[in-house]
């Protein structure tokens, strides 16, 4: 959806016309109701319109039809926002207000791995984002991003107004990226799970990637020895980007396990600085094991963690009845886990009876009591 606004966006500053206003104002509406972020999105649109509104009163074109179409957005943001949002129905300004209090203090006191030691989601610091977009994204996109994402800023502030008429999409793509960034910075906001709650603002890492490509390619491009620095720029591009494609084949269905490496020299150092498979699907091939090899007609399973998430509903039925978790350990047959919230490994006297490896390293094991 967050794609689907920006878009619509678009097509709303370059034609602000009523139908334009009506789709972009249900897609925004549909946005914020999903995620209440989203409200940065209206908030571009007003900015962006009223520069446009300005400039348009000194050039001589219809302004107040850019005006009027202005006021239709906001009409008809408003109605969608509350129409698809029952929680507002009772009191829409007294609810959207609690709901956005809500999203910038959301209560989860947990701890997660970061950086080698487990911090609490109170206390995170301000560069949680920033490291695990950079460690978790091929090395290729996170210089071309840097490059481009630097280049933008400085023609944004070298010539503002040339570059607002003329580079307006690479200036969205750059506050689209920047202002979620920064408000969960300058708010403080509760995250947890590396940055999977960030995800929608990677469109616009890649769009910012590929303005930092483009220029590197035409710097290089009008060198005297331009032909062979493009030619290794490709070779070295494709290398880059066939080693994470052969990575996500090689280590299918657990390629959400991808860090590059500025995150280690290899997994296992990895693992005892971030999360890996925090969601735990890997333990659903652990439960597929024991259950294919334990013929009892009750298997009681103990799960370590504090919330004991366990994705069982991809078991066979049959499974799935015999299966029963435990809430003490003395009680059971099998001990599994998926390591967070303990990423070292267990001292059991006994090897593992299962684990889930990828590249060497156990991202999910089970011990036979």
């Amino acid at each position: 959806m967050f794609i689907i606004c920006a878009y619509t966006l678009i097509n709303f500053l370059d034609h602000k016309t009523i139908k334009n206003a009506l789709v972009h104002a249900l897609a925004c509406a549909a946005l914020i109701d999903i995620r209440i972020v989203g409200i940065l999105v209206p908030f571009l649109t007003f900015l962006f319109t009223l520069i446009d509104i300005g400039v348009m009163r000194f050039t001589g074109v219809d302004f107040k039809k850019a005006f009027l179409s202005l006021c239709a957005y906001c009409f008809f943001l408003e109605l969608f926002t509350v129409l698809f949002w029952p929680f507002l129905w009772p009191s829409p300004l007294n609810n959207f207000i609690y709901a956005l209090k809500l999203m910038s203090h959301f209560q989860w006191d947990g701890t997660v791995l970061y950086l080698g030691h487990y911090v609490r989601s109170f206390h995170l610091p301000w560069h949680y984002i920033p490291v695990w977009i950079a460690v978790t994204t091929p090395l290729t996109y996170v210089v071309t991003f840097c490059i481009g994402y630097a280049r933008t800023i400085v023609l944004a502030v070298w010539k503002p107004a040339s570059f607002y008429q003329h580079k307006r999409g690479e200036l969205l793509a750059l506050l689209l990226f920047s202002m979620p960034l920064l408000a969960v910075i300058l708010f403080k906001s509760v995250l947890y799970d590396a940055w999977r709650q960030m995800f929608f603002i990677y469109p616009f890492f890649l769009i910012l990637s590929l303005i930092g490509f483009r220029a590197v390619f035409n710097f290089v491009r009008e060198k005297s020895s331009g032909v062979l620095i493009q030619t290794a720029l490709g070779i070295l591009i494709v290398f880059n980007l066939s080693t994470v494609v052969f990575f996500m084949v090689r280590c299918h269905p657990y390629q959400n396990i991808y860090f590059n490496s500025l995150a280690g020299r290899d997994l296992k150092e990895i693992k005892s600085k971030f999360e890996l498979d925090y969601w735990g699907l890997s333990l659903t091939k652990v439960l597929e094991h024991i259950m294919a090899n334990d013929n009892g007609r009750v298997v009681p399973i103990y799960a370590d963690g504090p919330f004991k998430i366990v994705p069982t509903e991809l078991l066979a039925a049959g499974d799935m009845n015999r299966l029963m978790f435990v809430e003490n350990i003395l009680g059971a047959k099998y001990f599994i886990s998926d390591y967070r919230w303990h990423w070292q490994d267990y001292q059991y006297k006994n090897d593992p009876y299962y684990s889930v490896k990828v590249d060497g390293v156990p991202i999910a094991v089970a011990y036979r009591l």
